[in-house]
């Protein structure tokens, strides 16, 4: 089963992909924690198409048989990486979290943008 939805580059279109990414996990009856680390993830790369890509983006959802596959793609193929943050910073820890959230994620540059994904088992 697979699911797509487009999102303007506007904050607001954050708080909008998580809600929809948490929704559509929910109706896939997947686990609570795979439901709460779909959504943070999705938080995580919506942000990070808002802030840095500044393109339209779009999340897909994909229901493995025992994982849920988190793909954001966006137009640019800029890519930050995983960042080591000094302790004191405030921004550079998402992809981080990421990796910690998900079992298995990483990133396919393109010719029209990237694609950030991430598989959480459920």
């Amino acid at each position: 089963m697979e699911v797509t939805r487009h999102f303007s580059p506007e904050p607001a279109a954050v708080p909008a992909a998580r809600h929809w990414a948490a929704a559509r996990v929910q109706a896939w009856r997947a686990s609570p924690d795979a439901e709460e680390a779909v959504a943070s993830i999705v938080t995580e790369l919506a942000s990070n198409a808002v802030r840095h890509a500044r393109t339209p983006f779009r999340v897909v959802l994909i229901k493995l048989r025992h994982s849920v596959r988190v793909e954001v793609h966006d137009e640019s193929r800029e890519s930050n990486g995983v960042m080591r943050p000094a302790p004191e910073a405030t921004a550079g820890r998402g992809l981080g979290m990421v990796d910690r959230l998900a079992d298995s994620a990483g990133l396919e540059i393109t010719g029209f943008g990237k694609t950030v994904w991430a598989e959480v088992a459920d």
